[in-house]
């Protein structure tokens, strides 16, 4: 929760990523819960609109922001 997947295997892509986030997930209702496929603790669901406040990768204002913060989030890991 917090974040995206990562974009680090070879056959991974960034920009795809961006448009599977950004088309289609953010523009389902805030409202909606995520289950994501890890555990994360005691909290084991998060809603679009609230995940969106914690993650300075779901705050892009475009495609090419969105890789800059995906690159520099997996170089300061």
């Amino acid at each position: 929760m917090g974040r995206t997947g990562r974009t680090v295997n070879s056959y991974a892509d960034t920009r795809e990523l961006y448009h599977s986030v950004y088309d289609k997930i953010l523009s389902l209702p805030g409202d909606i819960l995520i289950y994501p496929g890890h555990d994360y603790g005691k909290q084991p669901t998060i809603s679009i609109d609230e995940n969106v406040r914690i993650s300075p990768l779901l705050q892009a204002k475009d495609e090419e922001d969105f890789i800059t913060r995906m690159a520099d989030y997996e170089a300061n890991r």
